[in-house]
């Protein structure tokens, strides 16, 4: 574990919410930290240079989206929770079928972003990470006490979003998030946060010799027919061809 939690600490970003066109297809590329808006310099009132990723500025790329289709670009260590399960929502009511790509990273609010994809593929050497969520805060006694109880309805809230792709159990998911679990492109396709490995070489990202005994079990317990799931894909952009053919 304190292997993977080091190449994450090593992962660099280029900040940017960009929307571009490749051989005709929209691609969303959502590198940086998860916030409510851009914090300004208290002083000049500007915008504080950073990398930065607001459902404002997501919006506005949907706009510029003429396809039925659009592939999500993530490689984010998450930020505020709110913003992510607004931003995950957001992305989810669309009209669009959505294909999120974990470039790099997804952890924390960036991971409930993955979850809103219709399907979500990852390369062999990138991560996800899912965990409780948790807050700075200062304040008297009760105040502590009540964003506390308010941290834990969250907690609840979010299972929401792993549940949908997820293969076990509400109580399994939750041991993973208190456990703070970070998942390897292999783990994450085993136990259904994840659709398909791109490009998958002969060997895995390395993990510590002490990984979580909840996360080997499940692993074990949750282990997928690979056939199964190509034919299962195969299947399903066949029907979802048809339909684009019968709009045409």
């Amino acid at each position: 574990m304190e292997e993977i939690k080091k190449i994450c600490s090593e992962i660099k970003f280029a900040p940017k919410v960009e929307l571009v066109e490749e051989k005709g297809k929209s691609k969303l590329y959502l590198y940086g930290s998860i916030v409510e808006e851009v914090p300004t310099n208290w002083w000049t009132g500007e915008a504080m240079e950073g990398d930065y990723i607001t459902i404002k500025d997501i919006k506005e790329a949907f706009k510029e989206i003429n396809e039925d289709s659009v592939e999500i670009h993530i490689n984010s260590k998450g930020g505020d929770v709110y913003s992510s399960v607004a931003i995950g929502n957001f992305i989810k009511e669309s009209d669009k079928y959505i294909t999120v790509i974990v470039d790099a990273i997804a952890a924390s609010g960036a991971s409930i972003i993955a979850m809103a994809g219709d399907e979500v593929k990852m390369y062999p050497n990138s991560l996800m990470m899912i965990h409780r969520a948790s807050a700075a805060c200062y304040g008297n006694a009760e105040e502590l006490r009540k964003i506390a109880d308010n941290l834990e309805k969250f907690d609840e809230a979010v299972q929401a979003s792993y549940m949908g792709h997820f293969k076990g159990s509400k109580e399994e998911l939750k041991k993973l998030i208190f456990d703070e679990t970070y998942l390897t492109a292999e783990e994450s396709l085993t136990l259904g946060f994840c659709d398909e490995i791109i490009e998958k070489p002969d060997k895995e990202v390395g993990t510590d010799t002490k990984v979580s005994n909840i996360k080997n079990s499940l692993l074990e317990k949750y282990r997928i027919d690979t056939i199964d799931k190509i034919e299962s894909k195969v299947e399903k952009k066949n029907i979802l061809n048809k339909f684009k053919g019968d709009r045409i």
